[in-house]
């Protein structure tokens, strides 16, 4: 019985190490997987993040492609640093045919916070009869660019004539 009793310890004990190595297995094999699945996650993660920037990227191209028209269209109302001597000449040429004369007093940039767009104030004046003063007034007030009139003074000369001091403020497209 002694001998019987030996083999069983000794299953006993070979069975348990099978086990205990079955344990470390099964745990090493769980650390692997747990790993593993921690990898598949920050992966998928960052796939959903592409994704979505590439969505993003066709969203927004999608809109400048839907769009181009209409910033044409825009693109007339805001001068450019070419056309803005276009624009005071202009105004000159619509001021010599009312019969005002014109003076160009100062131009001054204006700090701005975006890059895409520059704004310009123009100091003018203009001199004349009353009655083409008022036409240049309006004329003034009607520009077809994003512009806007900061400040005016009208006054009577003692000749009679009829003075505008302004500032225009314009917004100029970067090119």
């Amino acid at each position: 019985m002694n001998i019987t009793l030996d083999k069983t310890k000794f299953a006993l004990l070979l069975s348990l190490s099978f086990m205990g190595g079955a344990a470390l297995v099964v745990l090493g094999l769980a650390y692997v997987v747990e790993t593993d699945a921690e990898l598949l996650r920050t992966q998928s993660k960052e796939l959903a993040f592409q994704k979505a920037q590439a969505e993003e990227q066709f969203e927004t191209t999608r809109l400048l492609e839907s769009t181009t028209e209409e910033r044409a269209r825009l693109r007339d109302f805001v001068l450019t640093e070419s056309t803005i001597i276009d624009f005071i000449s202009s105004i000159e040429t619509l001021a010599e045919s009312l019969n005002l004369s014109f003076d160009t007093e100062n131009i001054t940039p204006v700090e701005t916070k975006h890059q895409t767009f520059n704004d310009l104030t123009i100091d003018v004046s203009f001199r004349g009869q009353r009655e083409n003063v008022q036409l240049m007034l309006r004329a003034l007030e009607s520009l077809p660019y994003h512009s806007w009139v900061n400040d005016m003074i009208l006054r009577e000369e003692i000749t009679g004539e009829w003075t505008i001091s302004t500032s225009i403020h314009i917004t100029i497209l970067e090119s």
